[in-house]
């Protein structure tokens, strides 16, 4: 189950919600002020937090406006909690300060389970997400940069059912180039050719460009002598380098 931190200046809505979030099995923790609700966001980070618009001192735009300043708390969820209906000016003044929901705090139980629940599964899937990013920033910088790419022409020719696939990516003064290929090995003499006749279909001044070489065989047959009867390319040319192809 999620944990969640209510934050409410009335100790009755307080009790009332944490209580309702408790009983379903989730992890609750309650503050009663902006200060402290920012506070323990920053030491005990939950996955939502349940706030209370109207607050002395600072009310729950503020606390918002707090918590998406700081990268560590910015992606947990907010749903604020009012007294009455919310107007549209509230709820466009939310909404843009980074507000996921609003409930009214005579709401049922259940509305306030499901909009908890769902608001949970948003932040679950934002750390699972960061989980694989960090996880794949680690393989690149500890694989052999060769395998990595013979990985990703190997994924990229699966995804695409495609007959082969081919990367390069330019190398530096610390670094070869990197060449892989599937379908198509990189020592084969064609590879350079298909890649030369690929990049020179690339918009020069795009920084990321689509294009298609042929759409039937013989063009990129004869000059490739390959089997292909089209060929795509997707490449990415930073400012004064080489592109990627």
């Amino acid at each position: 189950m999620a944990r969640v931190l209510v934050v409410d200046d009335q100790r009755i809505p307080r009790v009332a919600v944490s209580s309702a979030l408790a009983q379903a099995g989730h992890q609750v923790a309650a503050e009663e002020s902006g200060p402290a609700g920012i506070d323990r966001a920053r030491e005990w980070r939950p996955d939502v937090v349940v706030l209370d618009v109207h607050m002395p001192g600072m009310d729950g735009f503020q606390v918002v406006e707090r918590l998406k300043q700081d990268p560590e708390t910015a992606p947990i969820p907010v749903i604020f909690l009012t007294a009455d209906a919310p107007t549209d000016d509230l709820v466009v003044r939310g909404l843009e300060l980074g507000a996921y929901d609003f409930l009214n705090k005579g709401c049922r139980r259940a509305e306030l389970l499901a909009r908890v629940g769902a608001m949970a599964r948003v932040k679950r899937s934002y750390d699972e997400t960061s989980a694989l990013a960090r996880v794949s920033d680690v393989l690149v910088q500890t694989l052999d940069p060769a395998e990595m790419g013979s990985r990703l022409a190997e994924v990229v020719c699966h995804a695409l059912r495609a007959d082969a696939a081919l990367l390069v990516l330019p190398g530096s003064a610390e670094r070869p180039d990197v060449r892989a290929g599937v379908g198509i090995l990189p020592d084969d003499p064609r590879f350079y050719v298909l890649v030369d006749l690929l990049l020179d279909h690339c918009p020069p001044d795009d920084a990321v460009s689509e294009g298609v070489v042929v759409e039937d065989g013989p063009p990129l047959g004869e000059q490739v002598g390959t089997g292909f009867r089209a060929a795509g390319a997707a490449c990415v040319r930073r400012a004064g380098s080489r592109p990627t192809l």
